[in-house]
């Protein structure tokens, strides 16, 4: 050996004969560029560059190695040269006909490969490429690098491979035994644990576009050829992870992919007959512990097809799969790959021959798929299947457990049991499923279907056409079948929350349309499901009560809903109903309700509804009994969308003679007659027609949005005839009030509350309070007294709650007060004269009066303010100052004085500033007491004397003035003066009477008139009665005759007048027909003065009686200087309505006069005579002193007669005078002759006429 190896060096210098020698042994001219020689343990190595082999070097092989294996190729089965080819290209290919060729070896010109390889002995590929080509199966890869050794020995071929996809994997083992000559051998195959993912190509044709990207594992194949065809192919494997990926979806991002933790198979296929036959023994994947199965599963090919399997074969995973690839309609493809199939199949057999037909049978032992997007899914289904290639028919076993989940439709899964037949059959381009009586049977409700849908072929979703009979069933299972793609979550939420309990009947559902129309709202299709509702509970709003006892049909159609019939709500019973929704895509829903009921069950639903928070204060505090009616309508959307609306509901109460009672405000009304309207934002009552005590209303309630001031949430207006004592009763501080008011009266009452919460410790609200007080008497003092008949505007104003606030009262512009009452505080009341308003608070506890009156009634409000009085147990008196017009005060009236009232020790301090009244006076406490003072000046003038002026209700109060209401009086005043009488210095003391007062002793004292008086006042009004006993004593008569308004009818004179006498009345309600006693005059040494002609003096008896003065003398200018008197005395006696002169005589120096006789102080009659006695020599003296004197008119109208006499003729005359005061008669009676000259009236005399 060490010589060849010595020689090698020869053999490098001599290529051409090495050539040669190759050529030979390939058969085939051999050049190349370059040989290089080295010595191996082997045997010695040649290494040829840019070798090229076949005529002209066609064939460029590149590098070449020959080995010569002195030592082994000797031995049996070994080659001695081993041709070693580095990065050579081979190429398998697979023809139509299915035989393998290889390319890219060295062969004769048309030769056999192969035949080369026998010359040369063993091949080897290194690193070098292999390409598989089979385009009848979809196969096409190629194999980056393989390492091959080829030996040929005779017609035997065997070969050994290791080959890389990716040369960082572990490579594939391949070994070949094949017999070149009958074409039969065998072929193993082998990867160790290895990433498929680089094996993908080899599946991407055959699949379909799946790709094959993850899985590890160890597969291995054997393969049996026979006459050169694969006769039998056995791959047993063992992967895990593996994952396809198949084509993308158009408009899809996302690549599909199905991913199988584990796969265990052992399948066999082999050639049959003109067909071929698939076993599968094994064939596991998914999960572990979860494998899908295809054991036993066996697949038969050629003219016809057969797939059968006696045991259960799980085909999910397989059609997961075949959904990757793009062999199947996209939409299919969509659904596989989402719902995921799985099924499983018993005894399967499928037949189809190649004319089409096809059989189908098998026990399907699990069908079901995953819900897809808007489709449900199904598991769970079990039965029998029974096929053609026209149609099937599933025959369902009732007593499988079918899983019903669509997750955006009804949302919980259902758990059915499905009993009848499917049957699915071929319609045009499409199939239609259908049931011809399919039971539905779940837990809690059942249905009878038939009906189907309908694949029309052109992918769009089917159309359906169903009609459903349901079972009795309970309301609240409609809750697990609203279609939550369709509806939104509040309208979702709204029915779960409505229905409560309750069964329903006669339910049935009709379906015709393309489900891609549902719900059909353009009527491209009907839906309807409809029922009968029986003691259903329902909540149609979570503040409102439940509506219970619910008889009504419920129906569903299209894209709502609706319901009609009758409940009990709130214990309100027969409530007439109608509720739905139009559109559940809108979700509006709208509730009407009516019911006719009595008004204190409706009261207690209205606690219960929303109305309550409105004004739960109002509802808690009434109770109404009686007939009223209900109407109710609500609209409620169900989709909170940005601005939209958010719904009202409202309706109406139709009240008919219903009895209210506000027991906060202690109001009461009966025959309650109108309509109240509310709404979600409040209620309102106009003019409601009501019976308070008795007396006809009109009441208006506005409550929250239909208040008029938006500032407010209540509003109440009463307008009734109401009496004020039951008024004021609501008003504690006011009670003290109560006993000086009387009557009913018109008012309008108004209350208005704020918005916020009622708060006690602030003023929330008012309550108003309006009347013309017609109807309503007040026996206050004057002038706040009024007679019920007077139009005297009041307004009275209650800061609510009462306990915080200040009420505010005016009577016209006559006077205000303001009142208040803290708790704990008492009463304080501030009183402002001759205002509508007062601005300054009250004080914390008491009266205040202040301000200006026209008039005011001084021992009245003395009697209010004393104690003991309702006013002061209540109201202590702090301060009455009023600037007054008109003080009244025992009868007289005077101007323009300030009256002032202020607590003293056990009374009130009286002061009094006025130019005709001042002075100061203690009052007390108690009736029993004494009035003291003492006064500067008393000029007291007659309340109704024709000079003053006085209201109708002063001269009202002036009668009704209470005598045993005045204290004893002492008090002295310092300038006194009645009328126009000076009395100068009084003293007064009275005594206080149970019945009246009494005079002890009125006395005055001045230069000219001296007045005693005793007297007694008893009794009230018209039971009054009066007894007086007076003295007058004057040294000038004339002066008192001008102060008493006869200043030109006496002048000088002195005496004394002495009266006894009394009437029935009050002092001011004098009437002189009342008058009953006796009057005495005695005067002397006065001068009567001179009548001026048509001077219509009115002498009056005495001037005390004040006729009327239309009697008159009138001598003309014959007696005008007036006359003198000596003694002018007697006595008239008052009684009967009559007045008589007895004895009445004056007596001058140049006549006497005697008057006799009486007049009717009723009929305002005379019926007197006159007896004329002229001195002699002295007529005109007479007739002067008869022109003066006092008998008054009867005189006078004798006096013509005298005229027409003459002078010398004058005698004594007596005269007769008759008739009315203000038209008298005289007759003229002749005493000596005893005869009567004709009668004439004065008014004839007067004209001249004689008598």
């Amino acid at each position: 050996m060490g010589i060849l190896s010595q020689l090698l060096p020869v053999v490098e210098r001599h290529p051409q004969q090495v050539a040669d020698w190759l050529s030979v042994r390939t058969g085939q001219p051999v050049r190349f560029d370059t040989l290089n020689t080295s010595w191996t343990q082997r045997g010695p190595l040649l290494r040829l560059q840019g070798v090229r082999i076949g005529p002209q070097g066609r064939m460029a092989i590149g590098e070449v190695e020959v080995l010569v294996a002195m030592y082994t190729g000797l031995l049996p089965g070994h080659s001695l040269i081993e041709l070693r080819l580095r990065g050579m290209a081979l190429t398998v290919h697979r023809d139509s006909a299915g035989r393998w060729s290889v390319y890219g070896l060295p062969r004769d010109v048309g030769g056999d490969p192969l035949e080369v390889l026998r010359r040369l002995g063993e091949l080897q590929v290194i690193g070098g490429r292999l390409s598989v080509d089979a385009p009848s199966s979809g196969v096409s890869t190629t194999l980056s690098q393989i390492n091959l050794r080829v030996r040929v020995a005779g017609d035997r071929l065997r070969a050994g491979v290791h080959g890389w996809l990716d040369s960082a994997r572990a490579p594939v083992t391949g070994v070949v035994d094949f017999d070149r000559v009958s074409g039969d051998g065998d072929v193993y195959v082998e990867t160790l644990p290895n990433q498929l993912a680089s094996w993908s190509s080899l599946l991407a044709g055959v699949m379909r576009g799946v790709h094959l990207r993850d899985g590890a594992g160890h597969v291995r194949a054997w393969a049996q050829l026979h006459r050169h065809h694969v006769e039998q192919v056995t791959v047993q494997g063992d992967l895990q992870g593996v994952r396809f990926e198949g084509v993308r979806l158009a408009g899809q991002t996302v690549v599909p992919r199905v991913f199988w933790p584990q796969l265990q198979a052992l399948v066999r296929w082999q050639r049959q007959g003109d067909g071929w036959r698939v076993v599968a023994p094994r064939l596991r994947m998914g999960e572990s512990g979860r494998l899908q199965k295809l054991d036993g599963l066996v697949v038969e090919g050629g003219s016809f097809y057969t797939v059968s399997a006696p045991e259960a074969v799980d085909a999910g995973a397989v059609m997961a799969v075949l959904a990757l690839g793009d062999w199947l309609a996209p939409d299919l493809r969509t659904w596989l790959l989402r719902a995921r199939p799985q099924l499983r199949v018993a005894g399967l057999h499928v037949q189809s021959q190649a004319d089409g037909r096809l059989w189908v049978a098998g026990r399907v032992e699990q069908l079901g798929f995953l819900p897809v997007v808007d489709a449900p899914g199904l598991s769970g289904v079990r039965g029998t299947l029974e096929g053609d290639a026209q149609g099937a028919v599933l025959t369902l076993d009732s007593a499988a457990s079918v899983h019903f989940d669509w997750p955006s439709g009804f949302g919980r899964r259902h758990e059915i049991h499905l009993a009848g037949r499917i049957v699915g059959w071929r319609q045009g381009d499409g199939w239609k499923v259908a049931t011809p009586a399919l039971r539905v049977q779940a837990g809690d409700y059942g249905a009878s279907l038939r009906g189907g849908l309908w694949f029309e072929g052109h992918g769009m979703l089917p159309r359906i056409s169903l009609a459903v009979q349901l079972d009795d069933v309970a309301v609240p299972v409609a809750k697990r079948f609203w279609v939550r793609s369709k509806m939104s979550r509040e309208l979702i939420d709204w029915l779960n929350a409505a229905l409560v309990n309750g069964s329903t009947s006669g339910g049935f559902a009709l379906i015709e349309g393309e489900l891609k129309d549902w719900p059909f709202n353009n009527h491209d299709g009907y839906f309807e499901a409809a029922g009968r509702i029986h003691g259903g509970v329902m909540r149609f709003q979570s503040e409102w009560p439940v509506l219970e006892k619910l008889d009504a049909d419920i129906a569903f159609i299209g894209n709502g809903f609706s319901i009609k019939g009758r409940g009990e709500l709130a214990g309100v019973p027969q409530v007439q109903l109608e509720a739905g929704i139009e559109d559940f895509e809108k979700g509006d829903l709208y509730v009407r309700a009516h019911v006719q009921s009595d008004a204190t069950r409706l009261l207690g639903l209205l606690r219960r509804s929303p109305l309550h928070q409105h004004d739960a204060d109002t509802l808690d505090s009434v109770s109404a009994s009686g007939p009223a009616s209900v109407s109710f309508d609500m609209q409620l959307p169900l989709r909170h969308e940005q601005g939209a609306d958010y719904g009202h509901f409202g309706g109406e109460v139709s009240l008919e003679n219903v009895n209210f009672i506000h027991r906060r405000w202690n109001l009461a009304f009966e025959n309650v007659r109108g309509p109240v309207r509310y709404s979600s934002d409040g209620f309102s009552a106009e003019g409601l027609h009501v019976l308070h005590q008795g007396l006809e209303g009109r009441l208006s309630v506005r409550v929250g949005d239909a208040v008029d001031d938006p500032a407010q949430i209540f509003q109440a207006r009463l307008l009734a005839s109401v009496n004020v004592k039951s008024l004021l009763r609501h008003a504690p501080q006011m009670d003290w009030l109560r006993p000086y008011v009387n009557g009913i009266s018109q008012w309008r009452i108004g209350i208005d509350l704020a918005k916020g919460a009622p708060d006690a410790h602030r003023v929330f609200g008012h309550l108003t309070l309006d009347s013309d007080l017609v109807g309503t008497a007040l026996n206050l003092p004057v002038p706040l007294d009024k007679g019920s008949g007077r139009v005297l505007p009041a307004h009275i104003d209650v800061a609510l709650p009462m306990e915080q606030g200040d009420i505010a009262l005016a009577l016209g512009k006559l006077v205000a007060a303001r009142v208040r009452h803290r708790e704990g505080e008492g009463i304080g009341v501030r009183v402002v004269m001759g205002s509508d308003n007062v601005r300054d608070a009250p004080l914390e506890h008491g009266l205040v009066v202040i301000g200006h009156s026209t008039s005011l009634d001084a021992i009245d409000w003395m009697r209010l303010v004393r104690g003991g009085s309702a006013v002061s147990s209540d109201l202590p008196l702090r301060l009455i100052d009023l600037q007054v017009d008109s003080l009244l005060l025992l009868g007289g009236m005077f101007p323009n004085t300030r009256f002032q009232l202020r607590p003293v020790h056990q009374g009130v301090a009286v002061a009094v500033d006025g130019p005709a009244l001042s002075g100061q006076l203690n009052v007390p406490e108690s009736i029993d007491g004494t009035v003291t003072g003492s006064l500067g000046v008393l000029h007291w003038q007659a309340a109704q004397a024709p000079s003053v002026k006085v209201s109708g209700s002063v001269q009202s109060a002036m009668v009704d003035v209470d005598p045993a209401s005045i204290p004893s009086l002492a008090f002295e005043v310092e300038d006194a003066k009645f009328g126009q009488v000076k009395f100068g210095r009084m003293e007064l003391r009275t005594r206080h009477m149970s019945d009246g007062m009494q005079v002890d002793q009125l006395q005055t004292n001045s230069p000219s008139q001296r007045l005693s008086m005793f007297a007694t006042w008893r009794g009230k009004g018209e039971a009054a009665s009066i007894r007086l006993s007076a003295r007058v004593d004057s040294r000038d008569l004339g002066e008192l005759a001008q102060a008493i308004g006869y200043g030109e009818q006496l002048r000088g004179g002195e005496g004394q007048i002495q009266l006894s006498a009394g009437w029935n009345g009050p002092p001011v309600g004098f009437q002189l027909a009342s008058l009953s006693g006796d009057l005495k005059v005695t005067a002397r040494n006065g001068q009567l003065l001179e009548l001026k002609p048509g001077a219509g003096r009115v002498l009056g008896l005495l001037s005390v009686t004040q006729l009327p003065r239309r009697l008159m003398l009138d001598f003309r200018d014959l007696f005008s200087k007036g006359l003198a008197f000596n003694r002018f005395y007697g006595e008239v006696h008052f009684g009967d309505g009559q007045a008589r002169a007895d004895g009445l005589k004056i007596e001058g120096p140049a006549v006497n006069i005697a008057i006799r006789g009486q007049s009717d102080l009723s009929t305002q009659t005379f019926d007197q005579i006159v007896d004329v006695n002229p001195k002699s020599g002295n007529l005109l003296t007479v007739v002067g002193a008869v022109a003066g004197g006092p008998v008054g008119a009867a005189v006078g109208a004798a006096a013509n007669m005298v005229l027409g006499k003459p002078l010398g003729a004058i005698g004594a005359k007596t005269y007769h005078v008759s008739g009315p005061w203000n038209d008298p008669k005289v007759e003229v009676l002749n005493l000596d002759s005893r005869q009567r000259d004709k009668p004439s009236n004065s008014k004839s005399e007067n004209r001249g006429g004689a008598g």
